[in-house]
């Protein structure tokens, strides 16, 4: 089994706000800027996916299969295919 290098644990790579400087970071590290933070949270409240699967199944697009459902076991439900989820997805996206 190979030893655990440097690489596997840093990432070194140059930021163009910082005149091209190397920035190095442990790769558990996890910047988010405040205005991506604050467009997941907008997409978070606004519940696209929810929006959606209804426009999908109101569309006549869902089709029945068979889900499973931890601690119920099989159902039948109205599941919209992925090509046509992401059209409805697009378009119930917040602007």
């Amino acid at each position: 089994m190979p030893g655990v290098t440097l690489a596997d644990i840093y990432t070194v790579y140059a930021k163009p706000s910082l005149d091209g400087r190397l920035v190095i970071r442990k790769k558990t590290a996890r910047q988010v800027s405040a205005r991506l933070k604050a467009r997941k949270e907008e997409v978070a409240e606004a519940k696209p996916a929810v929006d959606a699967h209804e426009a999908c199944v109101k569309a006549k697009k869902a089709v029945t299969k068979r889900v499973y459902i931890p601690g119920k076991g099989y159902e039948e439900k109205l599941v919209c295919p992925i090509q046509e989820f992401r059209k409805f997805l697009r378009e119930a996206m917040p602007r």
